[in-house]
C-alpha cells in the first residue's frame, strides 16, 4: 500500500505538483502507517482515499485533457492498492468505494502502467483546448452581494479607492462576510502596508465581528504583516503562505508592494499572470487593493491597469465625512447597487444607509454663490475667484461655462456674470 501512495505522490509532482494533493497524500501516509501496524484501514482512512479520488478532477491544474487521465490512473491505482492491502490480511473495499466501478488490475503491472501513463504526451495547445462534449460547472461563488457574485473560485478582483477611504475596514467586513457563510473556509489576509500593531487591529476587529477570542489565532484566518520586507521577500512569503494554508479567500491589501516599479509593464503582467496561476492553482479568489490616482481617479501605475483588465471585479470605495460608499466599477455580470458603511463606537464597520448625493447643479450653485458677492463681475475677476477656491485656471474656466449653461449664472452683454434675479430669466437646458 505504501508503494502505492508514494507512486501517487510522484505521479502528482510529476504532473503538477500541486500542494493541496500532496498534503492529502502526505497524510494518507502517515495515518495509514498507523493503522496497518494495527492490521486494520478503518472507514476514515477509506472514505478520506475515496474523496480525494473524487475530487482529483477538480483538484488538478495542468487542464482538463490531463485531469481527466489522472482521475482514471488514480481508480486503477486505488484497485491495485486494494489488492496489496488484501495480500497483507488488510481489508480496503470491504462494502465501501460506492462512486467507482469495479476495475481490479493486477498488483504486478501496475508500476508498468504507471511508467507508461508518466510517458503519455500530447500536444500542449490540447491542454487549454475548449472541448465542447465536456460539461464545464459555472463558477463557485465565493462572496455575494445581495444576489450578486462579486468573487468568484478561481478568479481575481480589485479594490481601489483613494488613501485614508477605508479601504482596510471593508477587507475586515467583506472577511466577515466570508467566514459568517462558512463553517469551514479559510481565509488568508496579506497586509504590506500598515505597521504590525495596526495589522494586529485588523486581525482583532475580523475576531470581534466573528464573536472569536481577540487573544488566540483562530484556524480559519491568517493575517500576515509585510511591511518591512522587500518586494521578492514578500511575493515568496505569499507564496509560502498559500502553500501551506489553502485559502478559499486571499486579501492582499497593498499589491503595489509586490513590485519595485508599479509602471513596470514586465512587473505588472508577471505579478498579475501569478495572482491569475495560484487563483487556479489553489482554487480559490484572491482580491487586491490599490490605491487611486488623486488626479484621475484611476488605478495607479501599469499595474492598475493590468490588473483591471483581468479582474473579475473592480470596487471603488469613496469616503465622505463619516461614511464609505461602496460602488462597482467594472464587473463581468449584473452589477450590484453601491452600498455604503461606517465606523460605529466600537471601532468597526457596519452597514449603513447611501447618503444621498447632491445633484452637480446644487455644487455649481453654492461655488458661485460663495464667489460672487457684487451684482456683476468680469469673466477675469470670476475666474480668479473661483481659481481661489483650490482649482486650476482650466477647472475654473470649465465651471464658469457649465454654470452658464445651466441658467446658474448669466452673461450680460458686456461680457459680465451675474446671478438671475428673476426666475424668469433662468434658462432651462432640459
Amino acid at each position: 500500500m505504501m508503494e502505492i501512495l508514494d507512486f501517487i505522490e510522484k505521479y502528482t509532482e510529476d504532473i503538477g505538483d500541486n500542494t493541496r494533493i500532496l498534503g492529502l497524500i502526505k497524510h494518507l501516509k502517515a495515518y495509514h502507517a498507523e493503522s496497518v501496524c494495527d492490521g486494520e484501514v478503518d472507514d476514515n482512512y477509506r472514505n478520506g482515499f475515496i474523496e480525494y479520488l473524487k475530487n482529483a478532477k477538480r483538484s488538478c491544474k495542468t487542464g482538463v485533457f490531463i485531469e481527466q487521465r489522472y482521475q482514471e490512473s488514480m481508480v486503477k491505482y486505488f484497485d491495485g492498492a486494494v489488492k496489496l492491502a488484501s495480500d497483507k490480511g488488510v481489508d480496503l473495499i470491504s462494502s465501501a468505494k460506492p462512486v467507482f466501478e469495479e476495475s481490479p488490475i493486477n498488483p504486478a503491472t501496475i508500476m508498468a502502467d504507471a511508467a507508461s501513463a508518466n510517458k503519455m504526451t500530447e500536444p500542449k495547445y490540447l491542454q487549454t483546448k475548449v472541448d465542447l462534449s465536456i460539461e464545464v460547472e459555472e463558477p463557485v461563488s465565493v462572496l455575494k452581494i445581495g444576489d450578486c457574485s462579486i468573487f468568484s473560485r478561481g478568479d481575481i478582483s480589485t479594490i481601489g479607492g483613494k488613501a485614508k477611504s477605508r479601504k482596510s475596514f471593508l477587507i475586515v467586513l467583506f472577511s466577515a462576510e466570508f467566514l459568517k457563510s462558512s463553517d469551514i473556509g479559510r481565509l488568508l489576509l496579506v497586509d504590506t502596508e500598515m505597521g504590525k500593531a495596526r495589522a494586529y487591529k485588523t486581525a482583532r476587529r475580523i475576531h470581534r465581528l466573528m464573536e472569536w477570542d481577540t487573544k488566540r489565532d483562530h484556524e480559519r484566518l491568517t493575517v500576515l504583516s509585510l511591511r518591512e520586507r522587500v518586494p521578492s521577500e514578500r511575493v515568496e512569503i505569499f507564496k509560502d503562505a498559500m502553500r501551506h494554508v489553502c485559502p478559499e479567500l486571499v486579501f492582499i491589501d497593498g499589491i503595489r508592494d509586490f513590485v519595485i516599479s508599479i509602471n513596470s509593464e514586465e512587473e505588472a503582467t508577471q505579478t498579475v499572470g501569478m495572482l491569475m496561476k495560484m487563483s487556479v492553482e489553489y482554487d480559490c479568489h484572491i482580491c487586491s487593493v490599490l490605491h487611486e490616482n488623486n488626479a484621475d481617479g484611476k488605478l495607479r501605475g501599469h499595474l492598475g491597469t493590468e490588473v483591471i483588465h483581468k479582474s473579475e471585479t473592480v470596487l471603488g470605495v469613496t469616503k465622505n465625512e463619516a461614511i464609505s460608499t461602496v460602488e462597482p466599477k467594472h464587473t463581468r455580470d449584473l452589477p450590484f447597487d453601491n452600498f455604503s458603511f461606517r465606523i460605529n463606537e466600537d471601532g468597526l464597520p457596519e452597514y449603513c444607509n447611501t447618503p444621498v448625493k447632491p445633484a452637480k447643479s446644487d455644487n455649481l450653485r453654492q461655488l458661485f454663490e460663495e464667489v460672487i458677492k457684487e451684482d456683476t463681475v468680469s469673466f477675469s475677476d470670476l475666474k480668479k475667484a473661483v481659481e481661489a477656491t483650490g482649482v486650476s485656471y482650466r477647472t475654473a474656466e470649465r465651471r464658469i461655462k457649465s454654470a452658464a449653461e445651466a441658467g446658474i449664472i448669466i452673461k450680460n452683454q458686456r461680457g459680465d456674470y451675474y446671478f438671475p434675479k428673476d426666475v424668469s430669466e433662468t434658462v432651462i437646458p432640459y
